[in-house]
C-alpha cells in the first residue's frame, strides 16, 4: 500500500520545485509571476498549489501531484479522498485549471518530464468512462484510506487529446 506522506515529502524538495517551475515556463512562456500557495490554507483547501499570472493578466491555477512509482507507467487518479466517509477525491474537487503530474524516481529526482493535464478534460473523461473497470487501489493515509484509479499514461493522454 502506498503511503501518502512519503509522496508529500518529495513535493517539498526545492530542486523538484525548480524543475517544475522551468516546466511551467516552457508550457506558459509568458509567465509574469509564479505564486506557490504553501502558506495560503484557503487555496490549499481548493487543491491549488501554484498560481501563474500571465502577461495578458490571465490566471492559471495548478495542482501538483507526485508519484513515486514511475515504473508503473500509470496515473493514480484520486477518486475518493476518504473511502469510509465517501469523500470525493481531487479529481472531482480540485479548483485548479491543470493537474501537474510528476513521477519521482528512487533518488528523489524527476523520472521523466512532468505531465500537464486539463482538470476540466480529466473530469469529463472520468464522467464518460465511469463504466470502465479501472484498477482501484487503496492508499493509506494517517487515519483513512484513499482510493485511486490506475490509468495507463498513454491511454489517458490519448483520450484527453481526442476530447
Amino acid at each position: 500500500m502506498k503511503i501518502f506522506e512519503n509522496d508529500l515529502d518529495f513535493s517539498q524538495r526545492g530542486f523538484i520545485r525548480k524543475q517544475l517551475e522551468a516546466f511551467y515556463q516552457s508550457r506558459f512562456p509568458n509567465i509574469q509571476y509564479l505564486l506557490r500557495t504553501d502558506d495560503r490554507p484557503q487555496l490549499q483547501a481548493n487543491e491549488i498549489d501554484v498560481i501563474l499570472i500571465l502577461e495578458n493578466g490571465e490566471t492559471v491555477r495548478i495542482e501538483e501531484k507526485f508519484d513515486r512509482y514511475p515504473e508503473t507507467r500509470n496515473f493514480a487518479i484520486e477518486l475518493l479522498s476518504d473511502r469510509d466517509r465517501n469523500v470525493p477525491g481531487w479529481a472531482y474537487t480540485s479548483k485548479s485549471d491543470y493537474i501537474s503530474y510528476a513521477f519521482i524516481d528512487k533518488e528523489g529526482r524527476l523520472a521523466y518530464s512532468p505531465y500537464l493535464l486539463s482538470t476540466k478534460r480529466l473530469r469529463q473523461w472520468l464522467h464518460e468512462n465511469r463504466h470502465l473497470q479501472h484498477r482501484p487501489v487503496p492508499v493509506k493515509n494517517k487515519a483513512w484510506i484513499t482510493v485511486v484509479a490506475l490509468v495507463p499514461i498513454q491511454v489517458l493522454l490519448k483520450e484527453l487529446e481526442e476530447m
